[in-house]
């Protein structure tokens, strides 16, 4: 999502809110005992929405931390069976005077990920970290998945944008003899 406040003056301090309509899609056709609804179309009709108001405040030059290489580059695409291992470290650099104390990780179904503590990277920089995070899918788990990372600083900034990575976790497969 991007805000473009072009023709608008702020000051440190100033806030605002902008609000923003959540609507959720089908994915399937929807049926209800046996009966399919015809005004439902997959990803075209709405089946609710929701407004919510983002609330923002003007903090002045706030350098916030990023994600750095080696980190895998935004919205890379792994294929993980189910019983592997999905693995990857996470980079952060905090700005000069800062450190890394937290990262997050979300994923779209709300479950939590496996992480290491945050470690240091001084082989890349001083104020540089990274934590390790892995994911091994279950069979209940095929499909799609997002999952995201962000890092936060001693000052609670975090990450402007997160960083993620689409998995699709497929079945093996294996043929019954």
């Amino acid at each position: 999502m991007k805000i473009r406040a072009n023709q608008s003056y702020f000051h440190e301090s100033d806030t605002f809110g902008i609000p923003i309509t959540v609507k959720d899609y089908s994915k399937y056709n929807i049926t209800i005992q046996g009966t399919a609804l015809l005004l439902q179309i997959p990803y075209i009709s709405v089946l609710g929405r929701v407004v919510v108001m983002m609330y923002f405040k003007i903090t002045g030059k706030t350098d916030p931390p990023e994600i750095i290489p080696p980190t895998p580059s935004n919205n890379q695409e792994y294929t993980i069976y189910v019983g592997g291992d999905f693995h990857v470290n996470v980079y952060a650099k905090a700005s000069a005077g800062k450190h890394i104390r937290r990262f997050d990780f979300l994923r779209r179904d709300g479950k939590p990920v496996n992480h290491t503590g945050i470690q240091p990277a001084p082989n890349i920089s001083s104020n540089v970290v990274f934590i390790s995070m892995s994911w091994s899918p279950t069979e209940v788990e095929k499909g799609h998945h997002i999952l995201c990372a962000n890092a936060e600083d001693n000052e609670g900034r975090m990450t402007v944008d997160l960083h993620c990575f689409r998995i699709l976790v497929k079945g093996l497969g294996i043929l019954k003899l």
